[in-house]
């Protein structure tokens, strides 16, 4: 059975209009077409969700334009893709409709049948994938929660040292990866390909799964519940002020260079290794104006390194970041730096807290 997409088309030309009702009839899909001319009813019904595809005209009139419509129905977060239906190729246009949140874009004098297929086909997969992401993104939250109830309850335990230092290495083994597969899914957000880390995110997931059969019945001691937690929000924008240059130091490469993405699609010139050893050289041979290390690494640990840092009168601002308890031994030489964030990192609280330490407009 033929599958029919119903379409909206945002456009006040009646013979645009009927150019692409003809070129989508020749299209192997089936498509409903439901045109609207006016922009607010076109608000109204793009934002009913009855809808599997939106054609929107750049050039709706002088008063309201494509921009001013995707902004407005939050297409960037809806699961209607919107392929934006143009005069002229324009790279700045192009640049702005999908940083706006247009799936695609294409130019109506070069609109064929196989080209608008292509597109629409794509726009409407991506839509979906995004979708799979987001669906993810809630199990891994809901994962984290009970991970965190576990170790608290296990904590809890009288007289079982033990079993403390199990959960403590437990929060931190679990961390690991889902801080990865959480800043993958937030660079995907951000707009960069889903192919560069979906093997990435794979092997996470794995290692994931393999921890969780090592501690089934250890997570049976206590009934499951949930506490609150914050997974990566990149939906708050977020301006960079003094910060030119950033040392992340972590013992997992996949930290180390998800922290470095993150930052330099926010404008931030990163520098990353994964040891401390890497890090003391490099601040020998550069200036930086933020240091983000972890607290538990091998060869140098996070606060040894610290130490050094200071003992070397570089006065840095400098952020802890752990997936593990932080313990009294270390706990001193911790406090003294600027801040102490746990992992899973949320980027939304990493860059409130360069914005208290003045880093960030």
């Amino acid at each position: 059975m033929k599958q029919v997409y119903q379409t909206l088309l945002i456009e006040n030309r009646k013979s645009d209009f009927i150019i692409t009702k003809d070129i989508l009839q020749d299209i192997n899909v089936g498509f409903e077409l439901h045109r609207v001319a006016d922009y607010n009813k076109g608000l109204e019904a793009f934002t009913s969700g009855k809808y599997d595809l939106c054609l929107l005209d750049y050039h709706l009139s002088d008063e309201f334009s494509s921009i001013k419509f995707l902004e407005d129905s939050a297409a960037k977060f809806s699961m209607t893709p919107v392929v934006v239906l143009t005069l002229e190729g324009d790279r700045d246009v192009d640049l702005q409709v999908m940083s706006a949140g247009a799936a695609d874009y294409i130019v109506k004098g070069q609109i064929n049948a196989p080209l608008l297929e292509r597109t629409v086909r794509y726009a409407i997969e991506r839509k979906r994938n995004q979708q799979q992401l987001m669906d993810l993104q809630d199990e891994l939250t809901m994962a984290l929660r009970e991970i965190r109830e576990n170790q608290k309850a296990l904590i809890e335990v009288e007289n079982l040292k033990s079993v403390r230092e199990l959960a403590g290495a437990a929060a931190h083994e679990f961390s690991q990866p889902l801080q990865c597969l959480t800043n993958y899914i937030s660079l995907i957000r951000e707009g960069l390909p889903a192919e560069k880390y979906l093997d990435k995110m794979e092997k996470s997931i794995q290692r994931i799964a393999g921890l969780t059969d090592n501690l089934r019945d250890i997570t049976g001691l206590k009934k499951r519940a949930y506490v609150d937690t914050h997974i990566i929000d990149l939906k708050a924008s977020t301006g960079i002020k003094e910060l030119s240059r950033v040392l992340v130091v972590d013992d997992e490469p996949e930290i180390v260079e998800t922290l470095s993405d993150m930052l330099e699609i926010k404008g931030i010139e990163t520098d990353g290794v994964t040891d401390g050893f890497q890090a003391l050289e490099l601040l020998q041979q550069n200036r930086y104006s933020l240091i983000i290390s972890d607290v538990s690494m091998p060869k140098i640990s996070g606060p040894d390194f610290f130490k050094r840092v200071r003992e070397a009168g570089i006065s840095t601002p400098f952020i802890f970041i752990t997936g593990y308890e932080v313990s009294n031994d270390v706990h001193e030489v911790v406090e003294s730096a600027d801040a102490l964030i746990n992992k899973p990192i949320a980027f939304d609280a990493l860059f409130r807290q360069l914005e208290e330490l003045e880093l960030t407009a």
